[in-house]
């Protein structure tokens, strides 16, 4: 396998963009690093597998990462990045697993690949409001059945004078993404068949929510002080972990139950042992080897030019005009000021107007935006992004009733009290964080421009 780094050369070249944002999006801490243990799983169960047998080049291997490439050029202007590390991925492993010695990927494996991408906060956007009203229902429901009064509000639980917000961090897609690769790790240790792999990953998806729910429901009973302990307390803090952990455990033992049932009827034939073949360098030859290399080299070099290529988006957008800054807010009058580091990172990309300004020594950034777009990013990954700890706390109420996303910032013994809300063009408070307001938005329950107020105060 001495000339496996010449053949793999073509397409680590041709995805250097991807490559470039992978490890940004892993260093610079705006998503989560859970990905790498993914990429770390996969490459010790295949290092584990990898053979010694005599057997030929796979050769649809190789033509599927062409076909892959080829696709990865056409969809350039337009496919988001996560989609082009997707299709790089794929690519760079259907050419790994096609050499002599390399083992071939099971459909674990592909899935393994696919959780090894840094798109949890994608997910978060995309999918942290809906999987937050669906547990949120769910929960009502069954606090309802034991006997408490509760009144749903969006994802809110109203009992009594109590209200229980279900916030931002649970949505539960963090513990969705280790549902999911605890079940692509073992259907890849037990070398399932696709069908068993997709039983047991589809199976997970499931299992994820109904643990989220219990663990939803399990705080409920936290936040409301029916147990008898103070919110504040260590105590709290102690209990909110070891519920989340509890709902895990749960999740991976039944799990890894369903895992080896399906290993008995649905794994794949093991390979040959190593005595039964006699192992020999692979030498490289014939007409359709060469011809595929030859494919995937020259489709590769225009992947690899793509970037330079000046490339023209239109933007079908309504174009709307900018009324100006508000010259107060709170009944505070704000004074612009020179943008900072923090709000430097609010401004790259944004597709509206950003300014900065200090009211009475607290920082307000303000971002006027004119249509719903992913490019609004929740200020917590702003400033995870920026090196700060993030903790989350319940939800701030406003001087009209509106609801604020809230955390704690630290870093450097420097401590940010920082609140986050949406507004409507009337300066109505409407969502608190970024998925509910681009679903409101999507779903034309609300109308442009809005305004995205960050208040920061130090402590």
């Amino acid at each position: 396998m001495s000339n496996v780094w010449v053949y793999l050369s073509p397409q680590l070249v041709a995805f250097w963009p991807v490559w470039r944002w992978y490890c940004e999006r892993y260093t610079d801490r705006s998503d989560e690093p859970i990905g790498v243990l993914a990429l770390v799983t996969v490459a010790h169960l295949l290092w584990s597998r990898r053979q010694r047998r005599t057997k030929p080049l796979f050769v649809p291997g190789i033509i599927g990462a062409a076909a892959v490439t080829a696709v990865y050029c056409c969809m350039w202007p337009w496919e988001p990045q996560a989609v082009q590390a997707l299709l790089a991925i794929m690519a760079l492993a259907a050419v790994v697993s096609s050499f002599p010695e390399a083992p071939r990927l099971t459909a674990g494996d592909w899935v393994l690949l696919c959780l090894s991408l840094p798109v949890v906060a994608t997910l978060n956007f995309y999918l942290g409001f809906p999987l937050r009203a669906c547990v949120a229902a769910v929960s009502s429901g069954l606090l309802q059945i034991a006997g408490f009064g509760v009144m749903l509000q969006g994802t809110e639980l109203l009992w009594g004078e109590h209200l229980v917000q279900v916030d931002a961090p649970c949505s539960g897609i963090k513990l969705l993404w280790f549902s999911c690769y605890v079940a692509a790790a073992l259907a890849s240790a037990y070398r399932l068949r696709a069908f068993g792999a997709a039983l047991l990953v589809a199976g997970s998806i499931p299992a994820a929510l109904i643990g989220n729910v219990m663990r939803v429901t399990a705080l409920f009973f936290l936040e409301t002080g029916t147990l008898g302990i103070a919110r504040d307390s260590a105590m709290a803090e102690w209990v909110h972990q070891a519920t989340g952990v509890s709902a895990f455990l749960a999740i991976a033992v039944l799990v890894a139950l369903v895992a080896q049932r399906l290993q008995r009827r649905c794994a794949l034939s093991p390979p040959p042992a190593e005595g039964e073949s006699r192992a020999r360098r692979y030498v490289p030859g014939g007409l359709l080897e060469k011809s595929v290399w030859g494919g995937l080299f020259a489709i590769s070099l225009v992947a690899g030019l793509l970037p330079f290529v000046p490339m023209t988006s239109v933007s079908v957008s309504k174009v709307l005009p900018f009324s100006g800054w508000p010259k107060s807010f709170e009944g505070r009058a704000l004074k612009p000021i020179q943008q900072t580091e923090e709000a430097t990172r609010f401004t790259a990309g944004f597709p509206g107007q950003v300014a900065v300004f200090d009211s009475d020594g607290r920082s307000i950034i303000l971002r006027w935006v004119m249509h719903e777009t992913r490019q609004v990013h929740p200020s917590a990954d702003c400033y995870r992004a920026l090196g700060y700890d993030i903790k989350w706390l319940p939800a701030f109420i406003g001087k009209q009733s509106e609801r604020w996303n809230c955390f704690e910032a630290r870093r450097n013994g420097c401590r940010l009290f920082v609140r986050e809300c949406i507004f409507d063009s009337d300066f109505k408070g409407i969502c608190s964080d970024v998925s509910s307001w681009y679903w409101a938005a999507v779903s034309h329950k609300t109308s442009p421009p809005w305004w995205i107020v960050t208040v920061v105060e130090r402590r």
